[in-house]
């Protein structure tokens, strides 16, 4: 096994052992900074092409199904840490282990899945797999089917549509020149995305169009509000395939919650009735996996809504003996990062430690989550393996990357929310300024948070010196531009961005939140970690990097590297050492179980 969980902690280092925040002359507090951990066990290049091989022969001898959980597949600008690295996987099976047949799974309702697929596999995330949605089985939606534009709207003679100046988009105007309904349309024109019929100037109706053309969903709105009360969901013939209630609820009433769902045949008659959108989906999980023709390995990437899925196997465990679950942590488990060991466990984590949920193994992504778990749980806490994101080979980085961003650029790159710290990435930019005056921060990714932070960078006067880019689909050539990047996360599950950068050569400056800048960062060696939330101590690092150019040079052929402990063929052999064993009980007892059959 490679080196990759040895988290090569800054008290190792010798060039930066302190852990002194660079703005103060005083020592990091221990639980402002990452624990210093045994190294693992080191396997050498051929150990890990064994247990690949060995994984890779089971596989086929025992005719597997690999199956992925998630919730959806969103759209190429909202692609978060977590389904990224579940695509990365699925290319890591195929071009590693040779595994092929992987069926992706998904269970939130969207009317552009099939298109976001498409799209993920012309950029190459993965190259073959399935994709099984929950909505698509109940709707009897045929995906094989090329997409085609919806059937234009008929509406009352009196009424006339309006058209959108630089839009596609049409309004549609009663005789009294209020707006009657929105047509909102794709992006090029063609076809209907859906229609919002309103009344008061509220909007009290939505009707969502499937790629191919066909009505899907209707949601009855509550007025004044975004929620719905009722959800109806159409089959392409138009008979009602489903219907769901909900109401609000969650903290401040922000959240959607399905109270009843009813499954209906074409007659129209109720063949199915659940308490609630979980309920539904163990329903759906658990009619494909009780299959008993083979083994099925579960690799669970999100798990809050299967969750009541794997309480039924664990009920029934006799029946799925042949499944084996394999659930993935990508983010921190409590509600506050920082005090795992008394902060309240985070639903989507109840796994962890419940023993009513069936979960034959548990993976995280670092040393220090797995020691956090063990240490609060104790003999309730599952299994544990770690196994990291894996990085392309560095012969894959291309030597001729043309620069995007002037000297001295520092870098942000993640979702606009909060949580990824993009405010305090502009106070840090504020203190380097004071030293470094043509330092620019450029913000990379989308999402709602970025109308906050342009009221921040407008209100600073900063509007030349912090720039939002959006989404970029090719990041490389930012990374390889960039002096240096900057991980502001109050918490993480591992970290993305900072490997990605450091594949290119980019110096990180890391808040040494739970969890990943610990198992990436080696202190002053590729990077610097400082305690969270010491602006001026990261700023101070950033400094450094900017205005010494020696040590931006050493470090970032440190960085490059480092990247080496992610290797695909060490992180692949890692899941073949973890799900080998898995595989052959799963098929023995499906073997027993046929043999019994005869006998």
């Amino acid at each position: 096994m490679s080196e990759l969980d040895q988290n090569k902690n800054p008290g190792g280092s010798s060039k930066e052992n302190d852990l002194v925040s660079a703005g103060s002359s005083n020592t990091c507090s221990t639980p402002d900074m990452p624990p210093q951990f045994p190294p693992e066990s080191v396997f050498t290049a051929a150990q890990d092409r064994s247990a690949c091989a060995k994984f890779a022969k089971l596989y086929r001898e025992t005719d597997c199904q690999l199956c992925f959980l998630l919730d959806d597949i969103p759209p190429r600008d909202s692609v978060a840490g977590l389904e990224m690295s579940s695509f990365r996987r699925v290319a890591l099976f195929e071009e590693i282990l040779g595994i092929e047949n992987v069926l992706l799974l998904t269970h939130r309702f969207q009317v552009h899945g099939p298109e976001y697929t498409i799209r993920h596999m012309e950029i190459g995330r993965f190259d073959s797999v399935k994709v099984l949605n929950l909505y698509d089985c109940l709707q009897d939606i045929n995906r094989a089917e090329p997409p085609a534009p919806a059937p234009e709207p008929v509406f009352n003679p009196g009424w006339h549509t309006v058209a959108i100046p630089d839009r596609p988009d049409t309004r549609v105007v009663g005789k009294d020149g209020r707006c009657l309904a929105y047509i909102r349309r794709f992006p090029s024109g063609k076809g209907i995305d859906y229609i919002n019929f309103l009344a008061n100037d509220k909007i009290y109706r939505r009707d969502n169009y499937d790629v191919q053309g066909f009505l899907s969903r209707t949601e009855f709105i509550i007025p004044g509000t975004n929620f719905a009360h009722t959800l109806v969901y159409y089959r392409p013939d138009h008979t009602i395939a489903l219907t769901e209630c909900c109401r609000q609820g969650g903290k401040d009433n922000t959240v959607q919650i399905v109270t009843s769902v009813e499954v209906m045949d074409r007659t129209g008659r109720v063949v199915r009735r659940f308490p609630g959108a979980d309920e539904l989906a163990a329903w759906w999980l658990l009619d494909l996996l009780q299959d008993r023709s083979q083994p099925r390995l579960v690799i669970a990437d999100e798990i809050s809504n299967y969750q009541c899925a794997f309480r039924e196997i664990k009920k029934r465990a006799d029946d799925f003996k042949h499944v084996k679950v394999i659930g993935v942590c990508h983010n921190a488990h409590t509600l506050d990062a920082t005090d795992p060991m008394h902060s309240k466990l985070g639903d989507n984590f109840r796994f962890l430690c419940e023993p009513q949920q069936q979960v034959d193994a548990v993976v995280t992504l670092t040393q220090w989550q797995k020691h956090d778990v063990q240490e609060r749980y104790q003999a309730d806490a599952k299994p544990m393996t770690i196994i990291p994101h894996s990085m392309p080979d560095l012969r894959e980085v291309p030597d001729d990357l043309p620069p995007v961003l002037p000297p001295h650029s520092i870098i942000l790159v993640g979702r606009l929310t909060a949580s990824k710290g993009q405010a305090l990435a502009i106070e840090v930019l504020e203190e380097i300024l004071k030293a470094v005056p043509d330092a620019t921060l450029h913000l990379y990714g989308a999402g709602a948070y970025g109308e906050e932070l342009k009221k921040i960078i407008s209100a600073k006067n900063l509007q030349n010196k912090v720039l939002l880019h959006g989404f970029v689909s090719d990041i490389g050539p930012v990374y390889k531009s960039a002096s240096v990047l900057i991980s502001c996360s109050r918490f993480e599950g591992f970290g993305l961005t900072m490997q990605e950068a450091m594949f290119y050569g980019c110096p990180v400056v890391a808040f040494a939140c739970r969890y990943g800048p610990e198992s990436i960062v080696i202190h002053g060696e590729n990077g610097y970690l400082v305690p969270l939330g010491d602006v001026k101590g990261m700023a101070a690092r950033c400094t450094a990097l900017l205005t010494d150019t020696k040590l931006r040079s050493r470090f970032s052929k440190a960085a490059v590297k480092s990247c080496r402990r992610f290797a695909k063929k060490s992180v692949a052999a890692r899941w073949a050492r973890l799900l080998a064993p898995l595989l052959q009980s799963a098929a023995d007892a499906l073997k027993n179980i046929k043999n019994r059959s005869l006998t």
